[in-house]
């Protein structure tokens, strides 16, 4: 799988790419999570329907099998770099229409590739150092974003006291990922934002920088996308 992506949700620019593929036989790779298995079936991109703010994709399909009409259906075409999912709206022995969802990937060109994730609320696992107790403490704590450089927390202002600018931090976990190696960085800032816990707490972003570039960040935040439990190679 191609490694340099970028979310979107503009479904112009996705039926543009939809519009060059149409016909030209070009394969993709289908397939669906079920009880923890990853059911595939290629596919071919015959025709589309964009109309308003929805986009339908209808593909031939070799066999529908394996394919159920409960889970979201993954689709990726390494050939224009796009990565999309969907509900199934018709499935019959050879020929799957697919409802697309409004966030997909697609290229990204940009040298650092960095993604606001503040809405799927996604854990991030990471250990602190506490200098003046001489140990480290593990902690849970909210994902905004994340980029090959660095990324930024969420806490409340009671948990914001505890980290100062120069504290060493490991990442151990991010989603369901688990990393193979601790991503180390430093915190760079803690800053107040706009938000509210509802209990009249302020929300502060506690700003990490990396100490070395992750060159896998986007393939990662792919795969704590798309629910998967370990990074494909």
């Amino acid at each position: 799988m191609n490694k340099n992506f970028r979310l979107t949700n503009k479904l112009d620019e996705l039926a543009d790419i939809v519009l060059a593929i149409k016909n030209q036989n070009i394969e993709f790779t289908i397939w669906q999570n079920l009880n923890g298995e990853k059911k595939v079936v290629p596919g071919v991109l015959r025709n589309y329907i964009h109309k308003n703010d929805k986009l339908f994709i209808d593909f031939e399909i070799t066999d529908s099998s394996s394919i159920t009409g409960e889970e979201k259906l993954f689709m990726f075409c390494p050939k224009f770099n796009i990565l999309i999912k969907g509900k199934i709206k018709h499935l019959s022995k050879t020929q799957l229409q697919i409802k697309i969802d409004k966030k997909f990937y697609l290229n990204e060109q940009r040298e650092l590739f960095r993604m606001d994730v503040e809405e799927k609320s996604i854990d991030l696992f990471i250990k602190r150092r506490i200098a003046q107790q001489d140990k480290e403490k593990n902690e849970t704590v909210k994902l905004k974003d994340l980029s090959n450089g660095g990324c930024g927390f969420l806490v409340t202002s009671g948990r914001a006291v505890q980290f100062q600018r120069g504290n060493t931090i490991s990442i151990e976990k991010v989603g369901k990922i688990n990393l193979d190696a601790p991503i180390k960085g430093e915190v760079a800032h803690i800053t107040p934002i706009d938000g509210d816990t509802g209990l009249n707490n302020k929300l502060f972003l506690v700003g990490i920088k990396f100490d070395e570039v992750f060159p896998n960040i986007d393939h990662l935040l792919q795969m704590v996308e798309f629910g998967m439990s370990e990074i494909e190679s």
